[in-house]
């Protein structure tokens, strides 16, 4: 009996401070966390959990016989204590599914596609109140006691489906990042993810629903501390890189140029009339403005392999390191001056110019798209850097004075707007 007490003691100690940790993440979860969705998802595991723990706490108890539960009553239990790890696992992944902001990730077909293995997992469950397909529950003289069936393990497989997927992605979103903390966060979710299932999986073998209930809280946890270090490197309105990752990013870059083979190109972009948003619809649309922005040059960016950034205000940055190309009539050409000067032409002409049109493009089509009341238009300077001894704040000094000499020019044409 005293055995019964302590463990009962212990076990209500843990779970008290496992929720209260959770709620205090919970509490803390502000805007800047991450997009909507992210804080969306994140929320919703929180709660998902606090409800499995709860579950979890009523069952514990019922398995060390402090109290004794009826059959009705311990299959509901079952019931809620299933769905709700299920919806816990789903929801932390759809949260990194986010976060890691897969390609793919708003297209309809992909939401449908990734809701099915949960939907067939909670059908499953709920199935136990009729059929003897996953669990049921028998009664043992006083006692009800539950007994897995033999599609049981099919929850496994739905959620070995999530597993393989997300860690796929995982790595492939890696290899395309330029950042290296990006990509070290990635490389400990996926280790946390080698780690994570297959605790889960024997927890549920050996019948331990504390080790469960320890590694969903890890799980939470993990996420937080990923979240707080997301918040000292992102710009939190736009979810973009801030200024001094930017800068950090800049310098390594350079530092590691292979001379002759290697150059970075730094674009400095402005976002024109600017101040005439924010003073004619308001603060908050000029942060909606911003946002479209980001996003337009977040989406050109990724699609040239650059890096992107905030730089301040309404300024942003994005940094180009490309290999010289390997041009068969530059080559030929065995002065080295005449090389040098055709390799600057070809990316003058083909590569830097038509990326700074290029954002112009897409952000009035974006603009178009989503029916603005107001256009959107962006100045661009750039300045290329070839030599890993230069200095990136004189090159971004260089690129800031084309930038002013583009901002020039844009009001010079549009001088019925006030500069911005």
């Amino acid at each position: 009996m005293q055995l019964y007490i302590e463990n009962t003691i212990v076990l209500t100690v843990s779970y008290c401070f496992y929720g209260t940790f959770s709620w205090y993440v919970f509490m803390s979860i502000k805007s800047d966390f991450g997009s909507e969705k992210e804080i969306q998802y994140f929320k919703a595991q929180i709660v998902s959990y606090l409800i499995y723990l709860a579950a979890t706490w009523l069952w514990t108890l019922n398995e060390l016989k402090v109290i004794n539960i009826d059959a009705p009553m311990l299959l509901t239990l079952a019931v809620v204590c299933h769905i709700s790890v299920s919806c816990t696992m789903y929801l932390w992944i759809k949260y990194y599914v986010y976060h890691l902001q897969i390609d793919f990730i708003e297209k309809r077909w992909f939401r449908r596609l990734f809701s099915i293995p949960i939907y067939f997992a909670v059908i499953l469950i709920v199935s136990a109140y009729k059929y003897d397909f996953v669990f049921h529950v028998i009664q043992k003289g006083k006692r009800a006691e539950i007994i897995y069936d033999k599609y049981y393990y099919l929850l496994y497989v739905f959620f070995g489906m999530y597993f393989v997927f997300v860690v796929i992605e995982t790595i492939i979103t890696a290899t395309k990042l330029k950042e290296r903390d990006r990509r070290q966060e990635i490389i400990l979710f996926i280790g946390y993810m080698f780690i994570l299932t297959p605790i889960v999986v024997f927890s549920h073998f050996l019948r331990v629903l504390t080790v469960t209930t320890v590694s969903h809280l890890a799980a939470i946890f993990f996420t937080y501390i990923s979240i707080q270090e997301t918040r000292v490197r992102m710009d939190g309105l736009t979810r973009l890189n801030n200024r001094r990752v930017a800068e950090e990013y800049l310098h390594k870059t350079i530092s590691e140029l292979v001379e002759g083979k290697e150059e970075v190109a730094v674009f400095m972009i402005d976002v024109n009339r600017f101040k005439l948003v924010n003073d004619r619809y308001g603060h908050l649309e000029g942060d909606r403005a911003l946002v479209i922005v980001g996003n337009v040059i977040k989406k050109v960016a990724s699609s040239n392999n650059c890096f992107v950034g905030r730089y301040g205000g309404d300024e942003f940055i994005m940094i180009f390191h490309n290999r010289l190309p390997r041009l068969n009539n530059i080559s030929k050409r065995r002065n080295t001056n005449q090389r040098s000067i055709a390799i600057e032409e070809y990316f003058e002409n083909n590569i830097y110019n038509t990326l700074c049109k290029r954002l112009n493009k897409e952000l009035e089509e974006e603009c178009k798209n989503l029916n603005l009341e107001y256009e959107l238009s962006l100045s661009v300077g750039y300045s290329v850097c070839k030599n890993s001894k230069d200095d990136p704040k004189v090159i971004i000094k260089f690129a800031d004075e084309h930038l002013y000499q583009e901002k020039e020019s844009y009001h010079k044409k549009n001088d019925m707007y006030k500069e911005s």
